[in-house]
């Protein structure tokens, strides 16, 4: 929408299974999988799926073990 105002700043953005794929190069089969294990946190609205930004990069940063 032309002229419209981007969210406030305290309103989260949230990524589909797709997406979060395509960050972290592996299927959404293995972002189901990690929901599911309760490694990686979602938000359920009916069908839809949705991972907030803040929630993936806690995941990544969680997740580094090269040192």
């Amino acid at each position: 929408m032309a002229g419209s105002k981007p969210p406030p700043p305290d309103v989260p953005a949230f990524l589909t299974r797709e997406q979060v794929s395509e960050v972290l190069r592996c299927s959404e089969d293995t972002v189901d999988r990690r929901i599911r294990t309760g490694k990686l946190k979602a938000v359920k609205d009916h069908r839809l799926v949705r991972i907030s930004v803040a929630d993936l990069n806690a995941y990544i940063k969680a997740s580094k073990r090269w040192r």
